[in-house]
């Protein structure tokens, strides 16, 4: 650094970011963190190394299940809605939802 210019001057390249997660999950990890560094020698083992270790052994059957559980029934219905006229071409959701729930729902009052 020469004398015209400032700390303030350099850029410095951050290699972290915040994430958002729920004050549950945030209690979690820290509980997991404060067990993996006590009566521990070394480096401190940090929220990014727990992180990264869990991501890497997520499954594709754990991601598929992850993905399945943010999916509302109404997103289901819309999914199966849009295969169906796929498959049998142009409907409306309630001639859809006939042939679909029609006899299923005959009768019920």
């Amino acid at each position: 650094m020469n004398r015209t210019e400032s700390p303030t001057d350099l850029k410095v390249e951050k290699n972290t970011d915040h994430l958002s997660v729920r004050k549950e999950t945030k209690a979690s990890i820290k509980k997991i963190l404060d067990e993996l560094n006590s009566q521990r020698v070394g480096r401190a083992v940090s929220a990014d190394d727990l992180v990264s270790a869990g991501i890497s052994l997520l499954t594709p059957t754990d991601i598929k299940r992850i993905q399945d559980a943010t999916i509302s029934y109404e997103d289901r219905l819309k999914l199966k809605y849009k295969r169906y006229v796929e498959k049998h071409g142009p409907a409306t959701m309630s001639e859809f939802l006939e042939k679909t729930f029609g006899k299923a729902l005959e009768g019920e009052d």
